[in-house]
């Protein structure tokens, strides 16, 4: 597993994820090319709600903003590609490890 939780943080409420990477230069056009590759396992994942992507070329960092139905199927999907090994495919374009930061949704009404 990827470390203890606390069984209250898993109740099924919206998450959303922002996934910080900051990539190698050298590696930022392939390791774009790389995620068009991996997404569509991502958001076909059970408990994906939404997953958008973006970029800034000036300092070479992508984002993922992912939208998981609970923090309990965010950690399923991180274990599977922690299973699969697939955290050495991401390491390897990256110049330091991959930040995670999670939110809890809120529901606002639209005006």
């Amino acid at each position: 597993m990827l470390g203890e939780i606390n069984i209250l943080e898993l109740r099924l409420m919206p998450l959303a994820v922002i996934v910080t990477f900051k990539v190698d230069p050298a590696q930022f056009d392939a390791f774009k090319a790389f995620l068009v590759e991996m997404l569509p396992d991502t958001r076909a994942f059970d408990g994906c709600i939404g997953l958008e992507v973006a970029a800034r070329d000036d300092d070479h960092v992508v984002i993922l903003h992912e939208v998981w139905r609970s923090k309990a199927h965010q950690l399923a999907y991180r274990q599977w590609r922690a299973d699969r090994g697939d955290g050495a495919k991401f390491a390897a374009f990256q110049r330091e490890a991959p930040r995670f930061d999670d939110y809890e949704m809120l529901d606002i009404p639209r005006v």
